[in-house]
């Protein structure tokens, strides 16, 4: 699949009436997910034993800055705010994931000769929810 197929929304209605809005100008965006290691060793054995720990997903997002752009003001007053938002994953215009999310840090740039962009970083809370 082409990277180019995969767009990030965020939801800026409700979960009742919800609004699903591209963020503007799309770069990039990575998913990164883990889990914590819960180490079960022993004296018993030399092996390394452990279990799955805690899930944490986070979701990062690159774009051209688009002052007027609804998602991004969106986001913007949504982290000054400390609001959770609702995110979507779009792959090739059908929805497959969405989650809840805390934006822990939004960065803006404008380079002299380049493209002012923007970026933001999202900690899921809880985790992704498949879609039908």
């Amino acid at each position: 699949m082409n990277g180019t197929d995969v767009i990030i929304k965020v939801n800026t209605g409700t979960d009742i009436a919800p609004v699903w809005v591209s963020v503007g100008k799309q770069q990039g965006a990575k998913l990164s997910e883990k889990v914590g290691y819960i180490d079960e060793s022993s004296k018993d054995a030399m092996e390394r034993a452990g279990s799955a720990g805690r899930y944490e997903g986070s979701l990062s997002l690159d774009a051209l800055y688009v002052p007027s752009d609804t998602a991004f003001t969106y986001l913007k007053t949504s982290f000054r705010a400390g609001t959770k938002v609702q995110v979507e994953i779009e792959e090739a215009g059908t929805p497959t994931e969405k989650a809840m999310a805390v934006i822990t840090q939004m960065d803006t740039e404008w380079p002299d000769q380049d493209s002012a962009t923007i970026s933001a970083t999202f900690d899921l809370d809880g985790a992704w929810v498949a879609l039908p």
